[in-house]
């Protein structure tokens, strides 16, 4: 069991549950349990590897460690190994809510991971504000787990938001593409679509995970009060009332349609959610509906 301040571990042990089922979570080929079966493709024995911690015990020749005390895994042709490249926004317009977006998306970002690498995928998560992170190159022990946390644990809001920039200079650097899971609020001036199509364009599948906070989603505001700018700091004067709070749904509602309409058009599987919710529903009702997980 992979130790976490997210997570404790009864948690981590209802997310091994999904390390057999979670074959919606990615669309292309997958290794050891996770076998995609395609037309003149075999899934026979092929050869024998050394095994390594980590691997699957379930591919072990126990029949060869009977004989000559040797771990070896077997290996069958027509098995690929599967990336999942989980992008994390962590600038600091994900600091609001309660609990904060960032420590939501942490959460998410995490569970995803442990899933994946119980799945036998490779995972690596990089964040991205406006600036790449450093690239975590998707890895498949499990042992990289605790690392994984680590990182997650430390990171903090920071910087303003480039969106487009950040997923282009991904795509440029990540030399073999996968299952990208993009986790962010899409709070950015100058929109998302480039961004997602660079994914697109160097063969990522991909996810879209929006998070939001409550007061977000339904402003509880009213009177005249100063907002500001979570990234820029610049302080705003306005006078709300229900008329200027239906106005804002409406804008907040056709920018869900129009995110969602791009998805659709791109093929790009996106899921919606408030912070306020529990991390559990979230993956058990939400992505188990929207079929990332089984």
């Amino acid at each position: 069991m992979v130790e976490s301040l997210l997570f404790d571990n009864d948690f981590l042990r209802k997310l091994e549950q999904f390390s057999i089922l979670s074959k919606k979570l990615r669309k292309g080929a997958v290794r050891g349990e996770h076998r995609v079966i395609r037309r003149g493709m075999s899934t026979e024995f092929h050869d024998y590897k050394d095994y390594n911690s980590g691997d699957d015990l379930r591919y072990i020749d126990w029949n060869i460690y009977g004989r000559l005390d040797k771990l070896l895994i077997k290996l069958f042709s027509g098995e690929e190994d599967q990336s999942v490249h989980i992008l994390l926004d962590t600038s600091l317009s994900m600091n609001g809510g309660y609990p904060s977006k960032i420590d939501y998306a942490k959460q998410i970002a995490g569970a995803l991971a442990y899933i994946s690498v119980n799945s036998l995928d490779r995972v690596g998560i990089t964040s991205f504000s406006d600036r790449m992170g450093e690239i975590y190159v998707p890895e498949r022990h499990l042992s990289n787990m605790y690392s994984m946390f680590h990182y997650l644990e430390s990171i903090e809001a920071d910087g303003s938001t480039a969106f487009n920039n950040a997923l282009k200079e991904y795509s440029r650097k990540v030399k073999r593409p996968g299952t990208a899971v993009v986790i962010s609020d899409m709070m950015d001036n100058e929109g998302f679509e480039e961004g997602l199509l660079s994914l697109i364009y160097r063969k990522f599948d991909v996810v879209v995970l929006q998070v939001l906070s409550e007061e977000e989603l339904a402003p509880r505001i009213n009177g005249s009060v100063k907002l500001i700018d979570a990234e820029t700091g610049r302080p705003m004067k306005v006078s709300i009332d229900r008329k200027s709070i239906r106005q804002y749904q409406e804008e907040l509602d056709a920018w869900f349609s129009s995110i969602e309409k791009f998805c659709i058009q791109k093929n790009i599987d996106y899921i919606r959610s408030g912070s306020m919710v529990p991390i559990e529903d979230f993956l058990l009702k939400y992505l188990r509906h929207g079929g990332m997980i089984g």
